[in-house]
């Protein structure tokens, strides 16, 4: 392999890893909207309190009504100024695309690349990547202003704020407590249309853009000239780098934050009398400091969310192992010279490095294994954080596969072979 290609492998797993990271977010936030609604529903319709002493009622209500204030301002008031995760995707994605200029002859020209948009699929990555970065961009801007105009004003309109910014109106506690906000009402677009569209549309199309991406990078190496590209491999390893540095990249910030916050200690005591304490979790793509369920209600535990990770992340890293005998039983049964020469290659002159490749995946499988035992041995996934052993195994699960990705982008460089001259 040339050594300019080395900008290729960079680019190539970087910018994969920012999609799969991004999407895998999305996700999430999906999955916890979900929660909130089904959580929201259970509330609704639950027994009502139909005493004639309104007096007593009407004290009620305002005590629960001073817990939902107090709770979304504290809530608001600990979220970090900047979304973090959306960052490092942002921050991850740009050193890719950064490296692919090195593989250029002359880099400044690279914005010409993009007048064969309708004919080059080169063109058309360009184009999308461009694309991805500044929607991501113009995600990160939306929400770190939406968190700054939230902290900047008195508690109750934050807590609307925050309500609104996510989509969501603030909910009414559960006994349990509620870690997250229940959606917003059908009327909250046309109430506030600045507030809510941009959250509600600009994920969505960022996530377009990114799928988009990835589906340039593949279709650029799928060449009848090179046998060893020419294969449903490309797309299951351009994919599936995506979706294990993706998944096992949320999951170890997930452990870092995990670590960092000391989310082992004890769980401090509510003043509000609320039932519930800060803790970090992730929550609408970005970590932000909500609020721990204290007697397993309807929020959603960390360590239930690591859990999550892990079990997707052992299914990602398995793909490869079925993907590489295949794609060698591929390369053998077709009859073309280059073919058999990219068997060799891999099976003979990098054959260490495919062993390194598979056995680092096999670590990592093995980690993300030790990581769910950890969980269920400590308290199961039901627990308000995961341990310190699981956190750290995460960590060191995610190295593995970041260090296997790499042996595994050299080998795909390192075995093509053309098809003649």
């Amino acid at each position: 392999m040339e050594t300019r290609d080395w900008s290729l492998v960079i680019f190539t797993v970087l910018t994969q890893a920012a999609v799969g990271a991004f999407l895998t977010l999305q996700v999430l936030e999906h999955l916890a909207t979900r929660r909130d609604r089904g959580a929201s529903g259970r509330a609704t319709d639950g027994p009502q309190n139909n005493s004639p002493a309104r007096g007593g009622a009407q004290a009620d209500e305002h005590e629960a009504g001073s817990a939902r204030e107090s709770s979304g301002a504290r809530a608001l008031a600990a979220r970090g100024p900047l979304p973090a995760p959306l960052l490092v995707v942002l921050a991850v994605l740009s050193v890719g695309l950064f490296a692919a200029l090195f593989h250029l002859s002359t880099p400044l020209q690279a914005v010409r690349a993009v007048v064969n948009f309708s004919s080059s699929w080169l063109s058309r990555e360009i184009v999308f990547g461009s694309l991805f970065a500044a929607l991501l961009s113009a995600l990160v801007w939306h929400e770190w202003r939406t968190a700054g105009a939230a902290a900047a004003s008195p508690a109750p309109e934050r807590h609307a704020a925050g309500s609104a910014a996510s989509g969501s109106a603030p909910a009414t506690p559960t006994p349990a407590g509620q870690a997250f906000r229940s959606p917003a009402p059908a009327n909250a677009l046309s109430a506030d249309p600045t507030s809510l569209a941009p959250a509600t549309w600009l994920p969505r199309f960022t996530a377009a853009a990114g799928l988009a991406f990835i589906c340039c990078q593949i279709a650029i190496y799928l060449l009848p000239a090179q046998p060893a590209w020419n294969s449903f491999a490309t797309p299951a390893a351009f994919g599936g780098t995506a979706l294990r540095l993706g998944i096992l990249g949320v999951a170890a910030g997930f452990a870092v934050r995990n670590l960092t916050a000391g989310v082992d200690d004890p769980a401090p005591a509510d003043p509000g009398g609320s039932g519930v304490a800060p803790a970090a979790t992730l929550r609408e793509g970005k970590v932000i400091r909500s609020f721990r369920v204290s007697d397993g209600g309807s929020g959603v535990a960390p360590a239930a969310t690591l859990r999550g990770l892990a079990l997707a992340g052992i299914a990602a890293l398995a793909l490869e192992f079925v993907v590489v005998p295949l794609h060698l039983s591929s390369l053998s049964a077709n009859p073309l010279p280059a073919a058999a020469a990219s068997v060799q290659r891999l099976t003979v002159d990098y054959s260490g490095i495919l062993l390194l490749r598979l056995g680092l995946l096999g670590a990592a499988a093995a980690a993300l294994v030790g990581v769910l035992v950890t969980i269920r041995r400590a308290a199961g996934p039901s627990a308000p954080s995961p341990p310190s052993l699981a956190s750290v195994l995460t960590c060191v699960a995610f190295g593995l596969t970041v260090a296997s990705e790499v042996c595994g982008r050299f080998l795909f460089y390192a075995m093509q072979v053309r098809v003649g001259i």
